[in-house]
């Protein structure tokens, strides 16, 4: 199953408020449009590895990006991850480190931007039913 419109509107509509929350709250460094940034790099790495794999037309590189970043930001912020300890640094990808970072200082701007449904949705998609060619069953 490919990923539906209302889908892709749900992500870019938390990717969007986390943005406006925390990147434009008057402080010097856009801290969720880097990360977006670097996951859509990471991303795209990642596609390039899958030798002649087919990805949907409609999730590409940065809105799988979109959606990593607000799983993960938006799941430590409402509890849904444990946050990492000190000794996961290594061991876990950068992005992830800095996404419960984000959460852990903003968590107060991420929880009045995002609603506790708006969460459960976010959470509930499937990175690889998004981004499969197939129908893979379920949403």
């Amino acid at each position: 199953m490919t990923i539906s419109k209302e889908q892709i509107e749900l992500i870019k509509t938390a990717s969007r408020k986390l943005r406006y929350a925390i990147d434009h709250r008057g402080g010097t460094s856009p801290y969720v449009a880097e990360l977006i940034k670097e996951e859509a790099r990471q991303e795209r790495e990642h596609r390039s590895g899958w030798a002649g794999r087919e990805y949907p037309k409609n999730f590409g590189p940065k809105l799988a990006a979109e959606l990593l970043t607000a799983q993960h930001v938006i799941g430590f912020a409402y509890d849904h991850i444990t946050y990492p300890s000190i000794e996961d640094v290594l061991s876990f990808k950068r992005t992830y480190i800095t996404a419960a970072s984000i959460a852990a200082n903003y968590r107060e701007q991420i929880t009045d931007a995002i609603t506790q449904y708006e969460a459960e949705q976010i959470r509930a998609l499937d990175y690889a039913k998004c981004c499969s060619m197939y129908d893979l069953g379920g949403k």
